[in-house]
């Protein structure tokens, strides 16, 4: 999936985007749409919001097809003339510090497209003092028969920074698997105005698509080029502009426009060329419109490096080398982001350097064809203290070094951190990190420990000096919760439990991306600079439940946990979706840990706890299933949500030994499971050519040790025939982990399994030694 990060923008052609956002997820309802399952994509939608433009309506009258709505206070709203792109637009007016106003459209139909990713846009400017946001809020059932009492199933709610200029915003966004409406709603709360125009939903792929095959790679010294194939999806003729933007921070560097004229089908390469040194970082905006202004087709942000781009990728935790950690040796990965004529002639080196003289030279770094490269280098003998690895790409007459710090810790720091392959080890034990959060409760440790699990999170009111006693006679780990972002509380916090061998780290505020724009970036960053200075050897953890969350959140904490409701019961395949996303919007720099639900929102509002209600438990083979595909995604722990939530005045508590016992037991062993096959998953190679997303049935093979780990998921209700194929088996056979049960195949390591609905097996064969 494509991700667009947005930005503050400005520029009078073709305004700005701007903003800060988050998604809400709410918990969802049952009602799948049937087109949401379709292997093939539905044609491009067109805009669906009707009337996005406001040109339907008379100038001082309501929009048609909108509704205006004053949530509290007053305020007025009415199409106006003289709009961003044609006669008219529409202005929402409020005259109260307090009140809260807006308008929304007509349910819009959304099922065809359920489950897919859709672009919403609009150009808006602000007067006064107030806040502005849009939300888009999709609903599993009829909108029309209980309106705002309908249950959402997602809500995503974009800030709209004042600004005195048409601006524009973009946004990438997942539609959920059983969303049938949609509401587009914008707001306004304070004193002011709120002038909006060109509202925009669309399906994507859209009308014409773009595919960047090389952003803003340096051609010479002064010149950088970025090469896109446009793909007309539509069976009649589309034309255009392609508009590049060059930013270099806050500051619009220059702006490129491409024409295109795409007859239906057609593809066509647009190359645009822009004047930027070989050393400026810089970031790009992509945007394609349609034949009007208003018809944005595709909005991306990318960010483009220097000559040369490069990271540690070992030492992993926090660049720093810590005794009993492996590898000891640094490990690089890079590019030279050039154009393929400048690459063949690339000269890259690096060297360790530091305060102190360090002994041992440069070392010459092969670079492949596509421009990348790797390099794993021995250090010499090191006294602690800060280093750098000073990394040289030479072109010609091109030179540019780049410097990757990294520290040396004294050989008794005590710690707990993470290898390059995302294994946790406190205190030099390595282990498969699986979790309980949120242990609300000091008495319900004792069930958590003998479940297997080797962590939990709990609230800092319940991590009493007694408390991690009783952790640190039974062996888990803790993970310190707290919303706080004050220095002195978590420096007190540090120094009352900084002894104990069951303080692992600390857990900030749980998905700071479901509280909008209240919670930014800048103010979770600080508390993690603050943390890393207290506590520099014990890592952060952060939930973040969006895509949205994962981009803004990621750099704030060590660890990433992703966390994921599915969004009707069964529908397992956000699951696999946001650990995905989380890999590849981290660029797999730190681990990803899966956040699985051991409890549903029922017990909020049914108190039998209906197994067929909204917001049910999951059952022991779905929790099971989710657990495994999470695995496949790529996550490098587990952790499962919860044990205990409490209840109140309106609602009844939850505790999972007596409300889902089954899916208790199916914990337990999946812990035990988890146990004995973490370090083959973490350790092991994971096989070439496994299923990929989307898949019915998705597994996944690892070599380990002369073994093979193999995990089969089928990720749907309906029995299913698995297909797969291991390699250099030594005999083909595979025997269940936790069974009797043998598969038998093939001499070329072919195996077939039929599965009951959301089954997830885990199997074992041997492999040849040198396979």
């Amino acid at each position: 999936m494509r991700h667009c990060v947005t930005s503050r923008l400005s520029l009078p052609a073709y305004g700005v985007i701007c903003l800060t956002t988050a998604i809400l997820v709410v918990m969802a309802v049952t009602c799948s749409q049937v087109d949401a399952a379709s292997s093939e994509p539905p044609a491009p939608s067109g805009n669906l919001v009707a009337n996005g433009g406001f040109e339907r309506g008379s100038v001082g009258q309501s929009p048609d097809g909108w509704i205006l709505k004053a949530w509290e206070g007053r305020g007025a709203g009415q199409v106006t003339s003289g709009g961003r792109f044609g006669r008219n637009f529409l202005k929402l007016s409020s005259a109260s510090s307090t009140g809260l106003y807006g308008c929304h459209t007509q349910p819009i139909e959304v099922g065809r497209y359920a489950g897919r990713e859709m672009l919403m846009s609009l150009h808006y400017r602000t007067e006064g003092h107030l806040h502005a946001d849009a939300l888009i809020v999709t609903f599993a059932d009829d909108f029309t028969d209980r309106e705002w009492e309908t249950t959402a199933v997602s809500r995503h709610e974009l800030t709209l920074e004042p600004s005195s200029n048409w601006v524009m915003l973009s946004r990438h966004l997942d539609l959920p698997p059983n969303a049938r409406h949609a509401l587009v709603v914008l707001r306004i709360a304070g004193e002011g105005s709120l002038s909006v125009d060109g509202v925009n939903l669309r399906s994507l792929p859209a009308e014409v698509t773009c595919e960047v095959r090389g952003a803003g790679l340096v051609a010479d010294a002064r010149t950088r080029t970025t090469q896109m194939v446009l793909t007309n999806g539509t069976s009649t003729r589309s034309e255009g502009t392609v508009v590049v933007q060059i930013w270099d921070g806050k500051t619009l560097r220059n702006t490129v426009q491409r024409p295109y004229q795409l007859g239906a089908g057609q593809d066509q390469r647009v190359s645009v060329d822009y004047s930027l040194d070989y050393q400026t970082a810089h970031r790009l905006r992509i945007s394609v419109f349609g034949a009007q202004e208003h018809e944005v087709y595709e909005d991306l942000s990318v960010q483009i490096p220097a000559l040369v781009d490069a990271h540690l990728t070992a030492p992993a935790f926090r660049s720093t080398m810590l005794n009993g950690v492996p590898p000891d040796a640094l490990m690089m990965t890079g590019r030279v982001h050039a154009t393929e004529q400048l690459i063949q002639a690339a000269e890259v080196t690096a060297r360790i350097a530091g305060t102190a003289e360090i002994s041992g030279g440069e070392e010459r770094v092969p670079v492949n064809d596509d421009g990348t490269f790797n390099a794993r280098i021995v250090p010499p003998s090191m006294a602690s203290g800060p280093y750098h690895l000073s990394v040289n790409a030479r072109i010609g007459e091109l030179t540019l070094t780049l410097d990757l710090p990294f520290t040396k810790a004294a050989p008794d720091q005590r710690h707990v951190a993470y290898d390059d392959r995302g294994l946790l080890w406190p205190y030099g034990k390595a282990v498969f990190p699986v979790g309980m959060a949120y242990l609300w409760e000091p008495e319900d440790l004792a069930a958590v420990v003998e479940a297997g699990f080797n962590f939990v999170t709990v609230p800092a009111r319940t991590a009493s000096t007694t408390f991690m006693d009783q952790a640190d006679a039974s062996g888990i780990g803790v993970f310190i919760s707290s919303a706080s972002v004050e220095r002195d509380f978590w420096a007190n916090t540090w120094r009352k439990h900084r002894s104990h061998n069951s303080l692992w780290g600390w857990y900030i505020l749980e998905r700071p991306d479901a509280y909008g724009a209240s919670v930014r970036p800048e103010l979770l960053e600080s508390l993690f600079s603050d943390l890393q200075e207290l506590a520099p050897y014990h890592p952060v953890l952060c939930a973040l439940s969006s895509s949205d969350g994962l981009a803004r959140f990621a750099e704030a904490n060590d660890i990433v946990i992703a966390w994921t409701e599915p969004n009707s019961p069964g529908e397992l395949s956000s699951v696999a979706r946001h650990v995905t996303q989380a890999r590849e919007i981290t660029a797999s720099s730190k681990p990803v840990w899966a956040l699985v639900p051991a409890a549903g929102a029922a017990h909020t509002r049914d108190g039998r706890l209906d197994p067929t209600s909204a917001g049910r438990a999951p059952t022991a083979a779905e929790y099971r299933a989710m657990v495994y595909l999470s695995l496949l995604s790529g996550a490098q722990g587990i952790v499962s949500y919860t044990y205990r939530i409490q209840g109140d005045a309106q609602r009844r508590d939850w505790l999972i030994t007596r409300d889902a016992p089954d899916l208790w037991q199916q914990v337990i062993a999946v812990n035990r499971e988890l146990s004995a096959i973490g370090p083959s998953l973490l350790n092991g190679t994971r096989q070439q050519g496994s299923s990929g997303h989307g898949a019915p049935v998705q597994y996944g093979v690892w070599h380990h040790d002369g073994q093979a780990l193999v995990i089969l998921v089928n990720t749907t209700g309906q029995p299913q025939v698995a297909d797969i194929v291991v390699e250099s088996l030594t005999q083909p056979l595979l025997q269940s982990l936790t069974g009797p049960n043998r598969l038998e195949g093939t001499a070329q390591g072919h195996f077939a399994q039929s599965l009951a609905p959301y089954e997830a097996g885990v199997f074992m064969g041997r492999v040849q030694a040198n396979p």
